[in-house]
């Protein structure tokens, strides 16, 4: 599997959640994502995963600006993570992968975008720093999912 495709899947398991919080060291990005729904089955007192995207090559995000005159993308991190991101979806675009976002704060003039995403290597842990497989971040989500409105 590419490793665009990984990143891809790591984004739709987590959709629905939110990027809170991130920090960036020299190739390292990594987000803080708010998911709470799969987080407790891990531990019912978790909250969120952290995603360590390394090798960053592409962060940048194409906002859908209020004024739809506006064309500009925003490619500094402090700016691109200014309001928290609500992960809707994820493809792999070319080599990148494209991570289509709400974005809710009033103080910015959109209300979300396409944030793209290149990178070398992705790592998820959650939020006890116990690391996590794409295959078993994937169960994670099964067994949410497979019981969802079963209760």
């Amino acid at each position: 599997m590419k490793i665009a495709e990984k990143v891809a899947d790591v984004f739709n398991i987590l959709h629905d959640g939110s990027i809170e919080e991130w920090w960036f060291d020299k190739d390292v990005l990594t987000l803080k994502i708010s998911c709470q729904y799969l987080a407790e089955i891990i531990n019912p007192t978790f909250n969120f995963f952290n995603v360590e995207l390394i090798g960053i090559t592409t962060v940048e995000l194409e906002p859908w600006w209020d004024d739809v005159t506006l064309n500009e993308i925003i490619t500094s991190h402090e700016d691109v993570f200014k309001g928290e991101l609500e992960i809707l979806s994820a493809k792999v675009l070319d080599d990148n992968v494209q991570v289509i976002c709400n974005q809710w704060s009033k103080s910015l003039a959109y209300s979300g975008g396409n944030l793209l995403i290149s990178c070398k290597q992705i790592e998820v842990y959650d939020e006890a720093k116990g690391s996590l497989s794409l295959s078993g971040l994937n169960d994670i989500c099964n067994s949410y999912w497979g019981s969802f409105g079963k209760s």
